[in-house]
């Protein structure tokens, strides 16, 4: 968030922002409790403002598709979340689906996380937490990981 904030100040001096978000509260529980606008909890001049919050996903690709509005194409390559390349929020079939489209940058993610996690970790995405969740930790115990 600093070089946000850094930039923000460069460019909009003693500025207040408002930053349109296309966050919506069904992708996930945590943001299942966001509200239309809220002040960023990083940038103390900054607000947030999420105009398709209720939305679900039939009505963005409703709406894409009757305004005939271009799109990222990893859409149609299986992703249901663009951000960063093997983000920690993806769903783990969004991981392996890297494996197969981008096996080079799938191997280069293998190689860093397996200087901190086993294999089985790291294929059960046991990776994806500073803390792992009650249930993760009953999960990895069943599977005497």
């Amino acid at each position: 968030m600093i070089p946000l904030k850094n930039f923000f100040m460069e460019e909009y001096p003693n500025k207040r922002i408002l930053t349109i978000d296309g966050s919506r509260k069904f992708e996930s529980f945590a943001r299942s409790n966001l509200n239309y606008i809220r002040k960023s909890g990083f940038i103390d001049f900054q607000s947030n403002l999420f105009p398709i919050l209720d939305w679900n996903a039939l009505d963005v690709w409703s709406y894409i598709y009757s305004n005939d509005l271009p799109y990222n194409p990893l859409y149609d390559k299986g992703f249901e979340r663009i951000g960063c390349y093997l983000c920690p929020s993806a769903l783990n079939s969004e991981f392996f689906r890297v494996k197969e489209l981008y096996p080079k940058l799938w191997d280069k993610w293998i190689n860093y996380l397996k200087d901190y996690y086993s294999m089985d970790e790291i294929l059960r995405g046991f990776w994806r937490w500073d803390e792992i969740p009650p249930k993760m930790r009953e999960l990895k115990k069943l599977l005497g990981i």
